[in-house]
């Protein structure tokens, strides 16, 4: 989040949030994203659920350094009034980069604050395609969106042309599109990959849940969806 990089840190905050659901700093970073990209609703939402799972521990770095020290729930009150006031972008501060200390959990080992993935690192790398084909998907960037599948992918339609077709049709210049991720599996063999998670979705005229599944290939050295399973839930 200190680079700006919101594709690759909300992927990482996801993955994170699986891991640990109620965790309040996780919930304040997604909403300071959504908030970077104008999705108030999103970010008030998360910045609610850090109030509901506050707990005693304090913000190391921040942007703006007057806020160094503040409480997570300090924090989400200071951004959520920035939303009142329906203040810009760059007027957010940015969520705390680490804490003053790890975390200790109930099994007396230490949960580091924030955790540096390794360069080349698979699963990182493969999180942070599922955080940009989402983004391409609910910001209505049909042509990044489509440059997340093999040139033969056509899913359920007979032929890729008429499965670009339907997906310009639902996708492109799409606006008012949230789409949720949670509870993400990721599994690797050799050079391909299956993700799996719960997908919400919802547009001004439309919503629905269930489990996704993206299996992906290392095609000329990039990860790519070669099949797509979604399963509404009842």
């Amino acid at each position: 989040m200190t680079k700006r990089d919101e594709v690759a840190a909300e992927a990482a905050l996801l993955e994170a949030r699986r891991l640990d659901p109620k965790n309040p700093w996780i919930a304040l970073n997604l909403g300071v994203i959504n908030h970077w990209r104008g999705k108030n609703d999103l970010a008030r939402t998360e910045y609610k659920a850090a109030l509901a799972f506050e707990r005693v521990d304090n913000a190391a770095v921040v942007s703006d350094g007057a806020l160094n020290g503040a409480s997570v729930g300090s924090l989400s009150r200071h951004n959520l009034a920035l939303l009142d006031k329906n203040e810009g972008r760059e007027a957010v501060p940015a969520a705390p980069a680490k804490r003053t200390a790890p975390q200790t959990r109930t099994d007396g080992k230490i949960s580091p604050s924030v955790v540096e993935s390794k360069p080349g690192d698979t699963r990182t790398e493969l999180l942070a395609l599922l955080g940009a084909w989402r983004t391409s998907w609910a910001d209505g960037d049909i042509e990044a969106y489509l440059a997340c599948y093999t040139p033969s992918f056509h899913g359920d339609k007979p032929d890729r042309r008429a499965w670009e077709e339907n997906r310009r049709r639902f996708v492109a210049g799409k606006r008012g599109i949230d789409i949720g991720l949670e509870d993400i599996s990721v599994l690797i063999e050799g050079g391909k990959a299956t993700l799996t998670f719960v997908q919400g979705y919802r547009s001004p005229s439309f919503s629905d849940v269930g489990s996704k599944k993206l299996s992906f290939e290392r095609i000329g050295g990039q990860w790519l969806i070669v099949r797509e399973v979604f399963s509404a839930k009842k």
